[in-house]
């Protein structure tokens, strides 16, 4: 009996270190996730802005009289 405790002992804490290594992947990838779609706005916004100002200053051009 003594000899099972510690193989009890060793299966417990391997379940927990799987636990903790799950929720860890879990949180990295939702932290990614999360980064990449910040990312991916602001680009967004970015090219929105650029494309506003390239028709802004190209209706400036076609307004001017040449």
């Amino acid at each position: 009996m003594l000899g099972e405790q510690p193989l009890e002992a060793s299966g417990a804490i391997c379940v927990r270190s799987a636990r903790f290594a799950v929720l860890s992947l879990a949180s990295a990838h939702f932290y990614c996730l999360q980064h990449a779609s910040i990312t991916f706005s602001r680009l967004l916004r970015n090219l929105a802005h650029q494309n506003f100002t390239i028709t802004a200053s190209d209706a400036r051009r076609a307004a001017s009289p040449a």
